[in-house]
């Protein structure tokens, strides 16, 4: 039969070295990429985005709440930090046929000037 026993409060609370942590503040530590014991999860998303096709997405499944999200956002972060801008996709009006908008497609980071222009010209 098991026993019961009071704890004092010195067994209540785990003492630690602050020093023996190596930092300051959380501040000082990277973004934790890798979803601790997931592999095969980390392994499918590096394999899925270095697929590098439009006609390809990503779909996670699992409980709510669970982080995968971050997971997979961190992840293509990451990636995208070494590649190109992509380039600026811009419906604009297509007068011919109102439910069909033209796309215009130009350099990264243009496409705000070019909305300001068209306000401008317009009003």
């Amino acid at each position: 039969m098991a026993t019961t026993r009071e704890l004092g409060p010195a067994a209540l609370r785990r003492m630690y070295d602050p020093d023996a942590l190596g930092f300051e503040t959380t501040d000082e530590l990277e973004d934790q990429l890798d979803a601790v014991g997931q592999p095969r999860a980390v392994a499918a998303i590096e394999f899925a985005a270095g697929i590098g096709r439009a006609e390809y997405n990503i779909f996670a499944l699992g409980a709510s709440g669970t982080g995968k999200r971050s997971l997979v956002e961190n992840h293509l972060r990451k990636r995208a930090e070494s590649r190109p801008p992509p380039p600026d996709v811009c419906y604009v009006h297509n007068f011919e046929r109102g439910d069909e908008p033209n796309i215009v497609i130009l350099p990264p980071g243009t496409g705000k000037a070019l909305r300001k222009d068209m306000g401008r010209l317009i009003g």
